[in-house]
């Protein structure tokens, strides 16, 4: 991480047992610009997610596609401030596989919000992802369960200070791992990891 320009990138891969987790962060302040990538498996059950977000033009590209046996689910979501655009797109196929969406946006101060729950034989899939514009204030979770595999990743950015919250929680079998929480500000640009 650097100060000034406050630029974080951050890596993980993380496997349990059939569950492989990749997952990427790009953040700089200044134009703000935010990239996530995801790509998660866990059987059959492939999700791949990627989020791109600037301030200023205040432009958010999101694109979730998932696939569990006959079940594929894919959504896109593009939306600009200014002339407020917004687009969206959701395919889905059922099999036993359940999934409840719900999106909420409002121009002017452009609040989006996202959640999506989606349940495929005993894998579980919840995300929430919240973003405001103005301010740019990024909120995002998401929790997977799969067999006895239990993942928990949670993370808050608002801009201005610059402020990045990251906390991870992987549970397999008896084990327990946790991962590092780091704090992030421009100027000072001090770092917290334990």
């Amino acid at each position: 991480m650097h100060s000034g320009s406050v630029h974080t990138q951050f890596g993980l891969v993380m496997h349990s047992g059939s569950v492989q987790t990749k997952f990427g962060l790009a953040m700089c302040s200044g134009s703000l610009q935010t990239q996530f990538g995801l790509a998660m498996r866990s059987g059959s059950v492939q999700t791949k997610f990627g989020l791109a977000m600037c301030s200023g033009s205040s432009q958010t590209q999101f694109g979730l596609a998932m696939c569990s046996g006959s079940v594929q689910t894919q959504f896109k979501l593009a939306m600009r401030s200014g002339s407020v655009q917004t687009k969206f797109g959701l395919a889905m196929h059922s099999g036993s596989s359940q999934t409840q969406f719900g999106l909420a946006m409002c121009s002017g101060s452009v609040q989006t919000q996202f959640r999506l729950a989606m349940r495929s034989g005993s894998v579980q899939t919840q995300f929430e992802l919240a973003m405001r514009s103005g301010s740019v204030q990024t909120k995002f979770g998401l929790a997977m369960r799969s067999g006895s595999s239990q993942t928990q990743f949670g993370l808050a950015m608002p801009s201005g200070s610059v402020q990045t919250k990251f906390g991870l929680a992987m549970r397999s079998g008896s084990s327990q791992t946790h991962g590092g929480e780091g704090q992030g500000y421009g100027g000072g640009a001090r770092i917290r990891v334990h």
